[in-house]
């Protein structure tokens, strides 16, 4: 995957197969982040999963979720900070383990949309 000129990002993404999985316990998420899709790790669990922010996440616990890379405060390892609809996607409750992935991703460069009833 190339990085589009002007991004911001210093190197290529790891790729999802050579990821490590990290297992983290889940915590409440911030109130800011709350219905934006945002997974918060402490910058060294960041690291060890190979990603940054802006990253997009796969959480599994009973089944999988994905959500956007943020910097939580240090002091916070072994934690991810997520809201509850990305627990229920991810079929977690507060405190249980999840495993956390990299997943590897594009930005969009156009969309369809088209009605349901037609």
């Amino acid at each position: 995957m190339t990085i589009p000129p002007g991004d911001l990002r210093a190197s290529e993404p790891v790729p999802a197969t050579l990821a490590p999985t990290l297992t983290l316990r889940v915590a409440e998420a911030r109130v800011e982040d709350i219905g934006h899709a945002i997974a918060r790790l402490a910058p060294d669990d960041l690291v060890r999963a190979g990603a940054r922010p802006g990253d997009i996440l796969k959480i599994t616990g009973t089944t999988v979720a994905v959500a956007r890379a943020e910097l939580s405060e240090r002091g916070q390892e072994g934690l991810i900070q997520i809201d509850g609809t990305a627990r229920s996607n991810c079929g977690a409750g507060l405190e249980e383990q999840v495993a956390v992935a990299t997943v590897e991703f594009a930005q969009a460069v156009g969309i369809r949309l088209s009605p349901l009833w037609v």
